[in-house]
Order: C-alpha cells, then structure tokens, then sequence
C-alpha cells in the first residue's frame, strides 16, 4: 500500500458514524463521511474515508472509545 490509499471504515450504525467522525475532527484526521460503496455489505448506509497514513492513530482511537469498526482499502473495492 502506498500512503495514498484511502481507506473506507465501516460501522455498525449511524450513530457510531457520527460518533466517529466527531472523534476524527477532534484529533484533526482528515476524513469525511460516504456512502458505503455497493461492492460492501453494512447495516448502515454511511462510512468514513480516511487517509492511510491516519490509518493506525484511528483505529488506536476507535478501539479506546469501543467503536466497533471493520476497515477496507479504497483501491481494493
């Protein structure tokens, strides 16, 4: 992976969405919410893009604040 790869975090629902993306502003991660590509199965119709070089600060992040999420490289959808 090169550390141009987006990569897209899947939750369970919306609320862990938001939750999440309230989180990643707090710490300055650059990401924005989209919609779940079609190719993904969720239960929610929203994810989060968020940078690779990003990816283990907030992963480190959802674990601590019990954020269930599973993670997918943009470029491999």
């Amino acid at each position: 992976m090169t550390d141009t790869t987006m990569w897209i975090a899947v939750f369970l629902n919306t609320r862990q969405v938001i939750k999440a993306d309230t989180l990643c502003k707090r710490e300055n991660y650059p990401s924005r919410i989209i919609p779940v590509p079609t190719k993904i199965s969720s239960e929610c119709g929203m994810c989060i893009e968020i940078e690779y070089h990003f990816l283990e600060q907030f992963t480190a992040l959802m674990k601590e604040n019990e954020i269930d999420v599973k993670l997918y490289a943009r470029d491999k959808i």
